[in-house]
């Protein structure tokens, strides 16, 4: 064995090799590696849409919904199937199981979907699709006082310019609004020319289109056949020949119909800083960076603003400067961190060990960043994080081995004899420590998305270091430590702080420390009571209240968002004066507080989820939003969470709104915090309990937009055929189609128009759109020609419809949503909802099922995860230190010190005034792994002293002592390198500091419970009987029996 070793560490080229390897391949992978703000999350849904315009959600959830889940149902893959009906669309989104293969799926379930024969003759083709996996870099945004038409058409140049600029891949519209051709003709002239709605369109159809004619086949050459009839613009359709009047000439469209461009009856409309706008949205993709895609925008703008006169050009909601920021601010951390380490590593160890352990930290964070890819990584904010992390823990390996070489070489070997005899007595130790520290981080890989998509960051970068750290510890530390030594007469004076510390610090050890050993392992039962209280009274003012437990800390934005909602139904004309109001007083709370306005988006007619637009499932013209952006932060006076609180504050409540929220802050996870669904059999009895427990809610401290789902819709007109139509031959579809025609209008066809989907709609006026009366006095045309008054042919009966009916695994479901206030305990909230409003509603209402969902479903699935993760882990672990240990007992031993460990991490919040929070969690899992490789290292040196034959208690005192220096700088070293980041003021660092007080209050802590507890254990549980071994001769001089043993 020593031959075999002393041939690998002779061979210092080999090892010189593999260190530039890890520094280039690193340097390399850097370059390519794809970059990005936070982890784009990777979907594990595949979502089927069907537009049906017109129809009210019990329509779509009897007619799309209900199809669509029978077509899935049973298929392999699937692990929850929700539907959301509202007016005109209805969608339908599975998720699926972890193991389940999206794209294979998405093919599945288009094959199911292309088999249903019952969807509506009116309704769209469904649209089956994957959520795209990209992430938004930038927004620009084109406004200007010009017709909507044109500002549509000039921001898709736009898009097509960008899109031809190298360096970008996506572009597009954000919620562009449908584009329509329209004609419109009066009621009075349809009937003067003896026309119906849908003739005009059939016309319309018949001659406005390219057709092939086929092929003459000539002697000479074959000639294609074309008409070339198509139109795109409104004007070019004036001319086309409807019928021929009673005089012989020819009725052109013109000549009853107004037409227009435009777009139709979309809600959607939105304003630049009051001014009409189109946003247009700018997306990464493969290897493009936010700032490569950034530059290539800002140098694209000059000469835009110079070729589109008119519109203003604007870059909003820029990523790419907040990655730029938060790159720089990890980036300091971690240099500032290095540095204490370095110095740290410089007091303690000799110049040459500090140097060569210093190396590696580079060598592993390189070698680290090459193979983060395998793990499907990418170099975001939790990754530069978790690489800080890292910076500590990496040299850990390299002290222990480095301590070792330079204990060998105290007792006079030679450099290689060193190394050999170092490796040979802390190689498997080393192995075995990796290993844990790898193991606690892995449940992290199995929390679900979209958590899951950020904290999996985590464990991939600290297993790709902590690997080539491994390899490097072993092979390439190793090596250069059993080179020769040569004198250099400046390392004697760069090592005389060393030599003083060291000096200080043995003194200590022999000293003072000794002492305190001694004197613990007289009282045993009493200090471990001692701990045992701590544990008890740290778990008291956990579960009593004292520091309260949040799925994900509050996050500043860097955007304000205003949110209002208006009854289904009120008029776009309220909509745009709530929409004026907010925008003015946000510039009323920017100029009151100094900051300058960089742009306020605002829009009608759908929602802004965390600055996206939600143009898919929130559309009616009375949802109003309005984003704010915030200067940098170093120009701000007041933070995202202030100026949401005066915003809303100078807003006050303008009346008539159903809901009103202004928030400063980023939901992370996506959900929504507080969601009860609520299903019975009977819907009857499931609405009153939602609209019951919607009303108790509010009245709960700390829960704020609370809505019961029951909102309610349109006022709907239900008709139902008298016998006598059926009698004029005319059916419910006949009759269906004409009254849609009448108030929706008739297709006459779809063009495709500089890349959008345009239709050709024949309607009615507006105005005679508008009118309940026009009912009354519709005429249905029957297969005999004939016009007949609707009253006759049906009778008319009016309710009113709700604005969305939500499914769940086939179950109509009712769901009730909140907010929690920002300041408010999770815990809190949810113990009043879990302990007292559902059990009364659930007592109320036999027969009633209730589900929370939203962020708690997600909490709860998480901690259920990383619990079991984390139990998995322990065994692992238990397994390999019996295995390593020989012994049931002291496995045990060595694992008790994490629960006393988090002694430190829940008063570090305490003291820093942080809540519990998943992230914490995730923290305590790697401190975990640390402390346990301290008792691990401890354990090891007892059972090395017991095999040498010294006294059990004699045994305990030197491992302790002789551990002490490792012990500690491992500690210093993970602490160090963390504190910038802990201390760090930035909002923008503020969601990752709990992690950083876990590990560093924790591990402190945890030290001292090593060094203090773990002696303890060992004196009552440990090695009391002498192992049947070979006793050393000189243990009985070196270790002589006293009133300790």
């Amino acid at each position: 064995m020593n031959k075999l070793l002393e041939n690998i560490l002779q061979r210092h080229v080999i090892a010189n090799i593999l260190m530039a390897v890890f520094i280039v391949g690193g340097l390399l992978s850097a370059q390519s590696i794809r970059q990005e703000v936070l982890p784009t999350t990777q979907s594990k849904t595949v979502q089927i849409s069907v537009a049906f315009n017109g129809a009210q959600p019990a329509e779509i959830e009897t007619a799309i919904l209900l199809p669509i889940e029978n077509a899935v149902r049973g298929m392999d893959g699937l692990k929850k199937v929700q539907g959301v009906a509202r007016e005109g669309l209805g969608t339908v989104t599975l998720t699926l199981l972890r193991s389940a293969n999206p794209n294979q799926m998405l093919g599945d379930i288009k094959n199911a979907i292309d088999r249903i024969e019952t969807f509506p003759v009116d309704a769209e083709k469904p649209v089956v699709s994957i959520p795209a996996e990209i992430e938004k870099v930038m927004s620009l945004v084109v406004s200007g006082d010009q017709p909507l038409l044109w500002l549509r058409q000039t921001a898709e140049n736009i898009r097509d310019d960008l899109l031809t600029e190298k360096g970008l891949t996506k572009v597009q519209l954000a919620a562009p609004g449908e584009q329509e051709i329209t004609a419109e003709i009066s009621e009075k002239t349809l009937r003067a020319h003896g026309l119906s709605l849908e003739d005009v369109a059939l016309r319309i159809r018949d001659t406005a289109q390219d057709l092939a004619g086929g092929t003459i086949y000539t002697p000479q050459v074959d000639i294609g056949l074309r008409t070339n009839e198509r139109r795109e613009w409104a004007h070019q359709f004036s001319n086309i020949i409807i019928k021929e009047t009673a005089t012989g000439l020819p009725l052109r469209l013109s000549d009853i119909a107004t037409l227009q461009d435009g777009f139709g009856n979309s809600p959607i409309e939105s304003w630049y800083n009051g001014k009409p706008a189109i946003q247009i949205d700018i997306f990464t993709a493969g290897v493009e960076t936010p700032t490569s895609v950034e530059e290539v925008v800002r140098d694209y703008l000059p000469g835009a603003i110079r070729k589109y006169k008119g519109v203003s050009l604007d870059i909003f909601e820029n990523d790419a400067q907040t990655y730029r920021d938060r790159l720089s601010l990890l980036i300091d951390n971690a240099f500032l961190g290095l540095v204490l380490v370095m110095i740290v590593l410089a007091l303690f160890l000799t110049p040459r060990l500090a140097f060569w352990v210093m190396m590696g930290i580079p060598t592993s964070l390189l070698g680290g960043l090459m193979l983060l890819p395998l793990f499907g990584a990418t170099i975001n904010e939790i990754s530069l994080f978790a690489f800080i992390v890292t910076i500590g823990v990496v040299v850990d390996d390299a002290i222990m081995l480095g301590e070792a070489i330079h204990t060998n070489r105290s007792k006079g070997m030679d450099n290689l004899s060193a190394a050999v005899e170092g490796l040979k007595e802390m190689g498997v130790t080393i192995l075995l420590a990796v290993s844990t520290t790898m193991l606690v981080f892995m449940p992290m890989f199995f929390i679900p998305k979209p958590m899951g998509t950020m904290m999996e960051q985590i464990p991939a970068v600290v297993v790709s270091v902590l690997l080539v750290s491994l390899i490097e510890c072993l092979f390439v530390l190793s090596t250069h430590l059993a080179q020769g030594n040569p004198q250099r007469p400046w390392l004697k004076t760069l090592s005389r702080p060393q030599e003083r510390v060291n000096a200080w610090l043995e003194n200590f050890t022999r000293e003072t420390f000794r002492r305190f050993v001694r004197t613990i392992l007289l009282r045993p039962t009493a200090i471990l009571c001692l701990a045992l209280s701590l544990l008890f009274i740290t778990f008291s003012a956990t579960v009593g209240g004292m520091i309260g437990f949040i799925f994900t800390p509050p996050v500043q934005s860097d955007t304000v968002i205003a949110h209002a909602t208006l009854p289904y139904g009120s008029p776009k004309a309220q909509s745009i004066a709530i929409q004026d109001k907010m925008v003015k007083d946000a510039q009323a709370v920017f100029a009151e507080s100094g900051m300058r306005t960089p742009g306020i988006f605002s829009l009608i007619g759908v929602r802004l989820d965390e600055g996206e637009i939600e143009s898919e499932s929130l559309a009616g013209s009375h949802y109003i939003s309005a984003l704010a952006a915030l200067p940098p932060e170093d120009e701000r006076v007041i933070n995202g969470i202030e100026f949401a609180r005066q915003w809303q504050e100078r807003f006050g409540d303008p009346g008539g709104l159903e809901a009103l929220t202004f928030t400063g802050e980023t939901n992370v996870t996506g959900g929504e915090p507080i969601q009860i669904e609520l299903f019975h059999p009977d819907e009857a009895v499931a609405r009153e309990a939602a609209l019951k427990l919607g009303e108790r809610m509010r009245s709960v401290a700390g829960l704020t937009a609370i809505d019961d789902g029951l909102r309610a819709g349109k006022p709907e007109l239900k008709i139902k055929l008298k016998d006598n139509a059926l009698q004029m031959g005319l059916t419910a579809g006949d009759i269906a189609r004409q009254v849609r025609h009448r108030f929706y209008g008739a297709e006459a066809l779809r063009i495709s128009r500089n890349g959008n989907d345009v239709k050709m709609m024949v309607r009615l006026p507006e105005k005679e759109r508008q009118q309940r009366s026009a009912l009354d006095h519709a005429l249905i045309k029957t297969p005999g020609g004939s016009l007949v008054p609707l009253t006759e042919l049906v009778t008319i009966t009016s309710e009113r419809s709700t604005t969305t009916l939500t499914r769940r695994d086939g179950k109509r479901i009712y769901p009730v949503t909140a907010d929690i206030m920002i300041g408010a305990s999770d815990d809190a909230v949810e113990d009043v909802l879990d302990d007292r409003l559902v059990p009364q509603i659930l007592a109320e209402y036999p027969g009633l099922t209730v589900k929370f969902a939203g962020d708690e479903e997600e909490t709860d699935g998480s901690m259920e995860i990383l619990g079991n993760g984390f139990f998995i882990t322990l065994c692992i672990i238990y397994i390999l230190l019996a295995l390593r240990f020989n012994s049931y007992v002291q496995p045990l031993l060595v694992l008790s010190v994490i629960p006393f460990a988090c002694i430190g991490a829940v008063w570090g919040h305490i003291l820093m005034g942080y809540d519990i929070s998943i992230i914490s969690i995730i923290g305590i899992l790697a401190m975990s792994g640390v402390v346990v490789n301290d008792s691990l290292v401890l354990v090891t040196a007892y059972n090395r002293f017991r095999m040498q034959g010294v006294p059990h208690v004699r045994a305990i005192t030197e491992a302790t002592c002789s551990r002490l220096r490792p012990i500690l700088l491992t500690t210093l070293t993970t602490c160090l390198g963390l504190t910038p980041m802990m201390l760090e003021t930035s909002e923008q660092a503020q969601f990752l500091i709990p992690m950083a007080v876990s590990i560093i209050f924790g591990l402190a802590f945890g030290t001292f419970i090593v060094l203090c507890l773990m002696p303890v254990l060992l004196r009552l549980f440990g090695l009391k009987k002498m192992p049947s071994m070979k006793q050393y001769p000189s243990v009985e001089q070196r270790y002589p029996a006293n009133k300790y043993d």
